[in-house]
C-alpha cells in the first residue's frame, strides 16, 4: 500500500529498534524523507527506516516509506 501523506495521520509504533519508542502513539506534525516527527505526549523525531508502525488500522513499514511524501505520490 502506498502511502501519500501521513501528516494529520495518528499513527503508533509497533516495532523498533529502540524499544523505548515502542507504544508510542501521536499526530505526524511533519515528515521528511529519513523522520517522521510525532506529537503525543511529547514531541519526538524518528527515522522512519527503524519504526514500523499502525496507521489507520494498517501496518505500514517505515522503509517502505523512505521517501519524500511528493515523491512516493509518483510510485503509485
Amino acid at each position: 500500500m502506498t502511502w501519500v501523506n501521513l501528516i494529520g495521520k495518528e499513527i503508533e509504533i509497533i516495532e523498533s529498534s529502540n524499544p523505548q519508542l515502542v507504544g508510542a502513539k501521536g499526530k505526524v506534525m511533519d515528515e521528511t524523507k529519513n523522520m517522521i516527527i510525532i506529537k503525543g505526549k511529547r514531541e519526538i523525531k524518528v527515522a522512519k527506516d527503524s519504526i514500523n508502525m499502525l496507521v489507520d488500522g494498517k501496518i505500514v513499514y517505515g522503509k517502505e516509506i523512505k521517501f519524500r511524501p511528493i515523491d512516493r505520490i509518483s510510485r503509485r
